[in-house]
């Protein structure tokens, strides 16, 4: 993965897959597993350091564990 410039995660686990120490600058995830508030593919470091896009506010605040966790362990906080 070090060398990859665009990863897709499809899968539903409980526990990062993906660590941002493994991760080259500037790629591109498409994180789309993870699909309820206690599920995540990416560690909380990808997060903090990822610009997050989607297609859904309330979705990403209700489902996205990926983005959940992080956001109530308060390592940072929404911008609008």
């Amino acid at each position: 993965m070090r060398d990859s410039d665009i990863i897709c995660t499809v899968t539903a686990s409980r526990t990062p897959i993906l660590h941002v120490e493994w991760l080259k600058p500037g790629v591109h995830i498409n994180a789309v597993g993870s699909a309820s508030a206690k599920t995540r593919e990416l560690d909380t470091g990808t997060i903090v350091a990822a610009k997050v896009y989607t297609d859904k506010r309330e979705s990403l605040l209700a489902e996205a564990g990926d983005y959940i966790i992080p956001l109530n362990e308060y390592v940072f906080f929404l911008e609008y």
